[in-house]
């Protein structure tokens, strides 16, 4: 299971020694350094995104496996889509996602945070 999930739009984070993540940006970068072993997953949905951070924000450097077997691995898909669920879970939320300058209604619903 990940310690985190996260999306440019998502994350999804814990940070005890159990679990894995998923972070995207800043939020991964920061997550590697100080816990270097977590499996990170990031969701975004804008396949020009990722391509523009890998090339001009370090984005795959983060995709290679620390000496303590931390990364990043991207998925381009909706944070949102049944196909971004991951099985047992993550074991905590951050959100970053915004539309129109507002969160987007499915984050202010409880049944999108119930498991």
């Amino acid at each position: 299971m990940p310690d985190v999930v996260s999306s440019c739009s998502t994350t999804l984070a814990t940070f005890t020694a159990y679990r894995d993540a998923i972070l995207l940006g800043t939020s991964a970068r920061l997550t590697l350094e100080l816990w270097p072993s977590r499996k990170l997953i990031g969701y975004e949905i804008d396949e020009l995104l990722v391509h523009q951070a890998r090339e001009y924000f370090g984005l795959s450097a983060l995709e290679v496996p620390t000496s303590e077997g931390g990364v990043l691995s991207v998925v381009v898909d909706d944070a949102f889509a049944d196909s971004s669920t991951v099985e047992g879970g993550f074991a905590g939320i951050i959100a970053d996602l915004f539309a129109g300058g507002e969160l987007p209604p499915q984050l202010r619903q409880p049944e999108t945070w119930v498991v």
